[in-house]
């Protein structure tokens, strides 16, 4: 089925520490943008939608040479919503929206096919993983619970919506401080449906991360998934 893909590529990578945003870097003479268009590769991408900022639009630019499918570019906002508002804008009339992470090169196949497909009976899905480590929440320092680890995943892309319910989200709700747009759903009252999500299929977002990406790589093409 064909649908909209917005990948926003607008962050500065505050947490890398690095003057070059952590999607520009090169993983074997690859941008990490470039291999993240790439894994969408042979699915129908009606129009992909980039919000960049003004500072590397021309960097994008290079970096979706020989793209497999129409690209827009927008510009980015203040915040990770804003950016996403701005793409949504520019997106068509397709009835499905992926939404994935520029810094998640190493998604495969099988799991943005997974979204797909769960999409035809949700109208919003999102790939999650169990939480292996103990979790605490605290304030100033202190703890003030432990909280149940079985109920909580961690939240990965692409993450799929309908379309018109996303655009209705946006419409409706205050989305400022936002890290994820299922979190608009759920401000909607609506259910978000959780699919397995892949041990792989990291963010990159500090230095260390980039050290490692080499060997996920690799991985990643022992699996034949990208």
């Amino acid at each position: 089925m064909s649908f909209n893909l917005i990948i926003p590529a607008a962050g500065q990578s505050s947490r890398m520490k690095h003057d070059l945003p952590k999607q520009f870097h090169s993983i074997q003479s690859h941008s990490i943008l470039s291999r993240t268009l790439a894994a969408f590769s042979g699915f129908d991408v009606g129009v992909c939608v980039i919000p960049a900022s003004k500072m590397f639009k021309d960097r994008v630019i290079e970096d979706i040479k020989g793209a497999p499918f129409p690209i827009k570019i927008v510009e980015g906002g203040e915040t990770r919503a804003e950016s996403v508002r701005n793409a949504l804008n520019a997106c068509e009339v397709w009835p499905y929206t992926l939404i994935h992470d520029a810094a998640r090169p190493f998604v495969s196949k099988k799991l943005i096919q997974t979204v797909l497909d769960a999409l035809r009976a949700h109208d919003c899905v999102i790939p999650g993983i169990p939480v292996s480590d103990t979790l605490k929440r605290v304030a100033s320092n202190t703890v003030i619970e432990t909280i149940d680890r079985s109920e909580c995943v961690a939240v990965q892309t692409p993450q799929g919506f309908s379309t018109e319910l996303l655009r209705s989200a946006y419409d409706q709700s205050e989305y400022i401080d936002l890290t994820d747009e299922a979190g608009l759903i759920e401000k909607m009252g609506k259910k978000v449906r959780v699919v397995d999500g892949d041990d792989l299929n990291i963010k990159i977002t500090y230095r260390k991360d980039l050290q490692c990406a080499e060997r996920y790589l690799e991985i990643a093409k022992e699996r034949e998934e990208i």
